[in-house]
């Protein structure tokens, strides 16, 4: 076995539910507990430095982040900029937390002030994407917000987005490589990544694979 102790498990369907639940997976040599765990809709935001902007950075950001609080069924997680020649079985966050709710404290850290003016660059490319934030609240306005409408469902939504990368950057190599749907023929690709607030090429060695 190339991965011992690696296994998955299929959960039967669920009906989309906000109400956060335990999930606890055990073996006789330890086990693992999930909590608040919500079952709905799941959305991968993905793109260059247009998705990858935050909130933070938007002209009528400020109007999002001082009324989040009014869609507490999105919840938002950041992939982590991080290069890899091979698929990833796990993911680190952008943030210093995992998923967060939607709610004004979710897109600043403690130590951070959220008024446009002090904002530096690196807030324009810090925790939730704009686009993404935008798109979630429209849809579960469509979902939620009409009376109509249930049950409830949550909407998560993962953000990963590295400005000047190429879409070959989120691939496996067997994807790039598969030339049934236009592959190319094994040739070295070079991704950018950002570095001081500037785009560079990176080496072979250092491609990255599908986060995903």
């Amino acid at each position: 076995d190339e991965d011992p102790g690696a296994w998955e498990l299929l959960l039967p369907r669920v009906e989309a539910s906000a109400e956060g639940r335990r999930i606890s997976v055990s073996t006789s040599e330890g086990g693992v507990l999930l909590e608040d765990v919500v079952f709905g809709d799941v959305w991968l935001c993905s793109g260059q430095s247009n998705m990858q902007m935050t909130l933070n950075g938007d002209l009528e950001g400020q109007e999002y982040i001082t009324t989040a609080d009014r869609y507490p069924h999105i919840r938002m997680f950041t992939v982590n900029l991080s290069a890899s020649d091979t698929p990833r079985e796990d993911l680190s966050s952008l943030a210093s937390f995992a998923w967060a709710p939607s709610r004004p404290q979710s897109f600043f850290a403690a130590n951070e002030s959220a008024t446009h003016s002090n904002l530096t660059r690196d807030h324009f490319f810090k925790y939730h994407s704009a686009v993404c934030y935008t798109f979630g609240r429209h849809l579960d306005t469509l979902l939620n917000h009409q009376a109509e409408k249930e049950p409830t469902v949550p909407i998560g939504l993962v953000t990963s987005a590295w400005g000047g990368q190429r879409i070959e950057s989120f691939m496996s190599a067997a994807a790039i490589n598969d030339l049934s749907c236009g592959g190319v023929d094994g040739s070295p690709v070079r991704p950018l990544r950002v570095d001081g607030g500037n785009d560079r090429p990176v080496g072979e060695s250092e491609r990255s694979g599908a986060a995903m």
